[in-house]
């Protein structure tokens, strides 16, 4: 890897590319801003210091803290951080927060009685079968806290009820401290001195000196792909190249990138409004001690107010407080609709209203929207967020990150070690990738057949076919309802099936009996009942164009060659159908091969040779578009009869692409079909299996086809390239849990290692477990921490 092109210069986008230069690779960010930090970001508007929102830089982690202070230490200010919860929306009711028992016992009563009455009766093993966040808080700390605390903020901050959000949502525990502390105790705290912001502008220097490019107000609007790579992105009026060696990481929130690869998608955000105010210091009513306040009361749009001037002086003039009031909002709700101006003047009306504020003309105000801040992680949002990271997955030269990009809140701690993380992987000496060759091998067939506008074969979503056939049982209303259900379905193939009235089909001499088993009480020859089933030429034109008017593709089946050649001349079909029945109908085949178009051919009832003959009559029309079809033409066929693995029989046999006419009933052929890589499945479409007709009980009715187009664009994702690689929803439990070497006991420099001194753990980070005998034995070059990871580094 040369060179790493980064889209977003917010907290990920930075820390990867600072990472980057460090090990000698050439970075160059795009930002669509002019301000480095994204959602951390600090700017300066008159004599205040405004962030996107007031955070506090924390860690428990010794090495995270020691890397902070290296590169930014002197931009940092450590200390305590306090916070209390308004009741009800006085200022004067405060109750500390995050919960202690040193606070419940300051309750009045008898609310402190029924509370830890409530905390002595927990069973959390309840919690296990909570069905929402209401449910399974409550098993944690019982109703009184959980309505206090854990029912009305949700709600602001969420948009939605604990009893709408499914436990997932919940805090998995409850820590109920001893006495009342700093909202970050026990672990290194501090903030910006300048704002949040400064940190990463000192990044953003250093990047720079180091011979980075950041380019500002530089907006991606396209990223370009080909063979599973990126190969470049425009960013305003420029289009970026991207060389095979080269890597794309986009720090963009992860519902913009699916929309740059056209992925539609349910997730959602909420948002941030942020509205700064500053007044003179004695001119607002503050509880000393405290930087943040937490509003839950329904009075009030906003959630939380800052004092930011507590957090660092240098924010404000002297003289002067500063504080940070945050809403929360969804896309297009009533407050997202408030102009700047509205949104000011409503949020300074309620803080007078709420006693922070006193009634003043000398006052700053100013506000700033944020729309991505927190995933709305709904009851099936892992579906779509799997479905896109699948589709990122793809292309092995991108990488998505970041609180949007990952689609994940965290703190600046998390994205810190996130983008540790991806530069590490990304830069190890094991990173390889595998690539499989496959031997092009032409035998006058195309590989890759073009209907309609949709390409069919081995690298592409299979097609599925909604086979109407006679199932319009010769009603055209019914024929027009099934175009419509196909439609509502997500087909983009229906079919139908040509042939003229009278015996041109089968001998009119011959009993229905013989045609499907499941028809009873009928005495009818199958001339008959096909005569029956036939729709009139202007019908049949009236339905094509229907179908057409919908988008759809439809096509047909032509049983003898005045229908094939009326098809041709007056219906301008994409494409031909040749039927089982017809496949040693070596006249009508070449016939149909004749007009130039593809040519899907059923193989029911045949052998090895049988198909041979017919691809050599088409082969003799040059026509090299041909599909061929594994069919039972038993109606309907059992399943144990099905002998599927014809499929790639024929695939390798032939070297077309090959499919399924699936005559059996439900999807369960079907569904291994495309598992073992069949490239199009054609069924049989109605509105009721129980209609009359020869072709409904084996037919798939709307809610069942639905699920089979649906199948045929999962399965594919869910086989994958068959290339053998950490998946990227992996990486997370390889961090957390994949094993490694780590000392039993405190080692100290020039110590020899023993098969005592070792054991075998997660996290990742130390050596790999299979060399373990080579690590035995070995010196140590540094003091190794008990429980800390041995490494290469170290012995």
């Amino acid at each position: 890897m040369k060179k790493v092109f980064i889209i977003g210069a917010g907290p990920s986008g930075l820390i990867s590319a600072y990472e980057f230069l460090k090990k000698g690779i050439e970075v160059e960010i795009f930002e669509q801003s002019e301000y480095v930090g994204g959602m951390c970001r600090t700017w300066k508007e008159g004599d205040y210091l405004l962030d996107t929102g007031p955070h506090i830089y924390h860690t428990p982690d010794k090495d995270l803290e020691d890397y902070w202070k290296n590169i930014f230490g002197d931009l940092l200010v450590a200390g305590e951080f306090w916070s209390k919860n308004v009741i009800n929306g006085d200022v004067n009711d405060l109750v500390d927060y995050p919960l202690s028992w040193e606070a419940i016992n300051n309750f009045e009563e008898p609310l402190k009685s029924k509370v830890l009455k409530e905390l002595s009766n927990i069973d959390q093993d309840k919690s296990k079968g909570a069905k929402n966040f209401d449910e399974y808080v409550e098993n944690l700390v019982g109703r009184t806290l959980t309505d206090r605390f854990f029912k009305k903020y949700p709600l602001k901050v969420w948009g939605r009820t604990t009893k709408e959000l499914t436990a997932d949502w919940a805090p998995k525990r409850i820590e109920i401290r001893e006495r009342i502390t700093p909202f970050y105790t026990g672990q290194y705290a501090a903030v910006g001195l300048y704002g949040t912001g400064c940190v990463y502008e000192r990044i953003a220097d250093r990047i720079i000196e180091m011979g980075g490019k950041i380019h500002m107000n530089s907006r991606v609007s396209k990223i370009f792909r080909k063979n599973g790579l990126i190969t470049g992105f425009r960013a305003n009026e420029s289009d970026i190249q991207i060389h095979q060696s080269e890597v794309l990481i986009s720090t963009m929130p992860i519902t913009i990138l699916g929309k740059a690869f056209n992925i539609d998608t349910s997730l959602k955000f909420r948002g941030i409004a942020s509205v700064y105010i500053a007044v003179k210091t004695e001119e607002i009513t503050w509880p000393s001690d405290v930087h943040w306040l937490y509003f839950d009361h329904e009075e009030f749009l906003f959630n939380r107010v800052t004092n930011s001037t507590k957090l660092s002086k240098e924010v404000s003039p002297d003289g002067y407080t500063l504080l940070t009031i945050e809403s929360t909002f969804s896309e297009n709700d009533g407050l997202d609709k408030y102009s700047k101006t509205e949104l000011e003047n409503v949020i300074l009306e309620q803080m007078k209203r709420s006693g922070i504020l006193k009634e003043t003309k000398d006052i700053f105000i100013s506000s700033n929207k944020e729309k991505y801040v927190y995933p709305l992680q709904d009851k099936n949002y892992q579906i779509d967020l799997a479905r896109l990271l699948a589709e990122i997955g793809k292309y092995s030269n991108l990488y998505s990150i970041g609180t949007g990009g990952d689609f994940n809140y965290a703190d600046s701690q998390v994205l810190f070690f996130k983008g540790f993380d991806l530069v590490n992987e990304l830069t190890s000496d094991d990173k390889k990738l595998n690539q499989i060759v496959k031997s092009n091998v032409f035998n006058g067939f195309k590989k890759e057949v073009n209907l309609g506008g949709f390409l069919v074969g081995s690298n592409q979503i299979p097609v599925v076919i909604g086979e109407i056939g006679l199932n319009h049982n010769g009603n055209f209303q019914l024929a027009k309802e099934l175009v419509d259900e196909a439609f509502n379905c997500g087909l983009k193939f229906v079919k139908l099936q040509k042939y003229k009235s009278g015996n041109s089909r089968v001998s009119n001499k011959v009993k229905s009996a013989n045609y499907i088993e499941k028809i009873t009480d009928q005495e009818e020859t199958l001339a008959q009942m096909f005569d029956k089933y036939t729709l009139s030429k202007v019908q049949e034109v009236e339905i094509f164009e229907y179908a057409r008017d919908k988008g759809l593709i439809i096509f047909s089946t032509p049983f003898d060659i005045d229908s094939a050649r009326e098809l041709e001349n007056d219906f301008d079909v994409d494409c031909y159908k040749i039927a089982s029945v017809d496949l040693v109908n070596l006249p009508l085949i070449s016939e149909v091969a004749s007009y130039g178009k593809p040519l899907i051919l059923s193989c029911g009832m045949s052998k090895l040779g049988d198909i041979e003959d017919a691809l050599s009559t088409i082969a003799e029309t040059a026509n090299d578009q041909v599909i061929l079809l594994h069919c039972n033409s038993s109606y309907p066929a059992p399943l144990e009869d099905m002998n599927l693995n014809v499929i790639n029989t024929l695939k390798r046999t032939f070297n077309v692409p090959v499919g399924l006419s699936d005559h059996t009933t439900g999807l369960l052929a079907s569904t291994i079909s495309l598992s073992i890589g069949a490239n199009i499945i054609e069924r049989h479409f109605t509105l009721d299996r129980f209609m009359e007709g020869p072709d409904h009980i084996l037919s798939s009715e709307p809610k069942e086809m639905k699920q089979l187009v649906e199948l045929s664009k999962s399965i594919p994702i869910a086989l994958g390239d068959g290339v053998k690689r950490v998946q990227p929803g992996e990486y997370l439990n390889m961090n957390l849990q994949r094993k490694g070497l780590y000392a039993n006991k405190n080692l100290k420099v020039g110590e020899v290692i023993s098969l005592n001194d070792i054991s075998v753990k997660g996290p990742g980070g130390g050596i790999l477990p299979k060399y373990l005998d080579i690590v035995v034995g070995r010196v140590t070059r540094v003091n190794i921490l008990k429980d800390h990871p041995i490494t290469w580094k170290t012995i």
